[in-house]
């Protein structure tokens, strides 16, 4: 009876602390709301909806985000909107100021509210902020919005490069009124260097000479003008003189300096060839002006394609321009005989006597009659001459009768065997002087011949077929000879004397960059009025000139640079009034740099008359270019205001969807909880009568027992 009655209270008393169990979670989830209260009602469940939650969060932060995106872009939008209307003035008064019929003060007047309007431009591009991001100048670059609730989900508000201002707009220095021009800002103006050091890596020698040092030639030394000589020595230490050529720079802004010395012609060069002829191999014939040859040390000389007779050596020698000619080695050769030696002539007489051909007869070699012969004969040899005309030695005999001519070989005879003689004395006869005489010392007949030899060191003259006989000992050549005639009768000094100053410096062209620190820069104005060091710089680290003077008397600073223009060159561009007129002057510049003492001077002198540049040449078209940018980028910003505004709408949906998807699984229903709530209270309070009961029967039991 006892385990009985006490597993029943065992089991009845577990019953009841499941429906507590029961009865507190049903109270747990209408207190709070939340079906899911802790990992233990649904751990599936709470990990999803806590992954919707954040979904849900993140989604409503980026929808702010995209919020501010928004108005982001309409902040830049309605900043482009003003400078927009700026642009639009501008391009009002622009059409306005190009009308022929305004006078200067009129387009003056239209210019002042145009530089105001792009004041206007200027401080929009710099100031138009939101959040402290500027919007319009391009510093921003692309601004990336945050417009979801996950990595990767952006969206770029475009504040990119190029920005608005003035510059970035084509509209520098934007002038309707004036001619057209186009100028180049400079800080660099060019002068000239003083006091260059030169240095011997200075000179381009030619090579084999060796310490170079410069020269000037003292300016009243005739034949030396005063410019550059280059001193040198040759390999044999032997002093030399060059004509140079010298350029030099500086510029200021590295301080440093650039030499080059060139270094030419040599002077009073040895000549030791002229055209063809080598000096050695031939005579030369040096004279004065007189035509008389020089005496002492003499010798030709050149300085480039200027040839000079040097007399006498050293310092005390002079050179004496001269005029060169040549003249190729003389052949002379003179005859032995006024008579051919070949080919035989016809002859009418036989030992002085007078004949004729038909008292004689000729017979050949073996003694048979010749039919038609003739005789002719060289000096005392008699030849029987064939009738096909060759020629065979002969004898003549005399006869009661006449003559008999007898062969004597049956071999005719042949002139004797030469070769052309190809020179006389080393001198090449094909570029010499032929003076070929005849016996009697005449020149006239062989002008055309032939100088042969034989072998046996015999010369003759061959002519037209015949050979003459040349006296050996006439056969003579002379040296070509180099003849140079001087063309005054006043030399040169020698460069020994004549170039004296020695150079260690040189001045050249300067670069000078306009720098206060190491720049001088004094401005005298149109009126005459000068100012001194003007140069200034600013807090940009732009120079400026100090340029104008008050109405007090008192120095003023005003706007002034340096432009550069292809029709008028450097001018001065200043910058007046309260409205910024830019109004340019002609310049006369002067400048200098003193080398050693790293200081330049540069003097600025304003001519008449001022000056108005139309810039740019195409004023309406540079500002419809201009709206075109800014349009450009209003588009894009709209369309960026566009897509972020589709976005929002976009992210309440995924926020609503969300957070009834979160519900249906977190949220409790409070139907079913309460329905869970009654039936455990009912089963808590039947448990607790059931127990009741069991713990009374136990009771008894105990009370039977005592």
């Amino acid at each position: 009876m006892f385990s009985i009655s006490s597993s029943t209270s065992l089991s009845i008393n577990q019953k009841l602390n499941k429906s507590q169990r029961s009865l507190n979670q049903a109270i747990e989830r209408l207190s709070s709301g939340q079906r899911v209260n802790s990992v233990r009602d649904d751990a599936a469940g709470l990990a999803i909806g806590n992954r919707m939650e954040a979904q849900v969060r993140g989604t409503e932060q980026a929808q702010r985000n995209t919020n501010d995106g928004a108005s982001m872009a309409l902040t830049a939008e309605g900043a482009l909107s003003q400078v927009n209307d700026r642009l639009q003035r501008i391009r009002e008064l622009t059409v306005q100021g190009l009308n022929g019929a305004l006078t200067l003060v009129d387009q003056d007047t239209i210019q002042q509210e145009i530089n105001l309007n792009l004041k206007e431009i200027d401080r929009l591009n710099t100031q138009a902020q939101f959040n402290g991001i500027n919007l319009l100048d391009g510093s921003a670059g692309m601004v990336s919005v945050q417009v979801g609730a996950n990595d990767g989900e952006t969206l770029g508000v475009d504040l990119n490069r190029p920005g608005f201002s003035v510059d970035e707009l084509g509209l520098t220095d934007f002038t309707v009124a004036g001619i057209s021009g186009v100028v180049t800002d400079i800080n660099i103006v060019t002068g000239r260097a003083q006091d260059i050091a030169v240095s011997s890596g200075d000179f381009i020698l030619p090579a084999g000479y060796s310490n170079p040092t410069l020269m000037q030639a003292a300016p009243a030394s005739t034949g030396y003008p005063a410019n550059w000589y280059t001193r040198a020595e040759d390999s044999d230490g032997n002093t030399v003189y060059f004509a140079s050529s010298v350029t030099a720079s500086h510029d200021t802004a590295t301080d440093t300096s650039q030499v080059r010395i060139d270094v030419g012609q040599q002077l009073y060069a040895p000549v030791t060839r002229y055209q063809d002829y080598q000096i050695e191999d031939v005579d030369s014939v040096l004279r004065d002006r007189q035509g008389n040859t020089f005496g002492g040390e003499s010798q030709l000389v050149a300085t480039g394609s200027n040839y000079f007779i040097k007399n006498g050596s050293g310092p005390e020698a002079g050179y004496y321009p001269a005029s060169v000619t040549t003249r190729p080695a003389a052949i002379d050769a003179q005859l032995k005989s006024n008579d051919a030696i070949w080919p035989p002539s016809p002859t009418t007489t036989i030992n002085g006597v007078a004949f004729n051909n038909d008292d004689v007869d000729y017979f050949d070699s073996s003694g048979q009659p010749v039919n038609g012969a003739t005789l002719s004969r060289v000096g005392d040899d008699y030849y029987l001459t064939s009738t096909t005309g060759k020629f065979y030695s002969a004898t003549v005999e005399s006869t009661f009768d006449g003559y008999i001519v007898r062969a004597s070989s049956d071999q005719p005879a042949s002139a004797p065997p030469t070769q052309p003689v190809i020179e006389i004395d080393s001198q090449p006869i094909d570029n010499a002087q032929h003076r070929y005489l005849d016996a009697d010392g005449n020149t006239t007949s062989f002008k055309n011949a032939t100088l042969t030899q034989s072998s046996n060191g015999q010369y003759y003259l061959e002519q037209s077929g015949r050979y003459y006989v040349v006296e050996p000992a006439s056969v003579t050549a002379s040296r070509p000879r180099v003849i140079a005639n001087a063309t005054t009768d006043t030399p040169i000094v020698s460069p020994e004397k004549a170039i004296t100053t020695e150079r260690t410096t040189v001045d050249g062209t300067s670069t000078i960059t306009l720098d206060p620190l190491n720049v001088t820069a004094n401005y005298t104005d149109r009126d005459g009025q000068r100012v001194e060091d003007a140069l200034r710089i600013d807090d940009n680290g732009q120079y400026f000139l100090r340029a104008s003077n008050g109405d007090d008397g008192t120095t003023g600073y005003r706007s002034a640079t340096l432009v550069n223009t292809q029709e008028m060159g450097t001018l001065l561009k200043t910058r007046t009034g309260s409205g910024d007129l830019i109004i340019y002057y002609r310049m006369n510049i002067q400048a200098s740099t003193d080398v050693p003492n790293t200081h330049s001077t540069v003097e600025l002198t304003e001519i008449n008359p001022e000056i108005r540049l139309r810039t740019p040449d195409d004023p309406l078209a540079a500002l419809d270019r201009a709206i075109a940018r800014v349009d450009d980028k209003r588009s894009t910003l709209g369309a960026t205001q566009n897509r972020m505004n589709a976005i929002i709408d976009q992210q309440g949906n995924t926020v609503s969807a969300l957070r009834d998807a979160r519900s249906r699984i977190m949220d409790a229903d409070y139907a079913v909880e309460v329905s869970n709530m009654s039936r455990a209270q009912i089963t808590q309070q039947a448990g607790m009568a059931v127990l009741t009961q069991a713990n009374q029967q136990l009771d008894s039991v105990l009370a039977l027992l005592r």
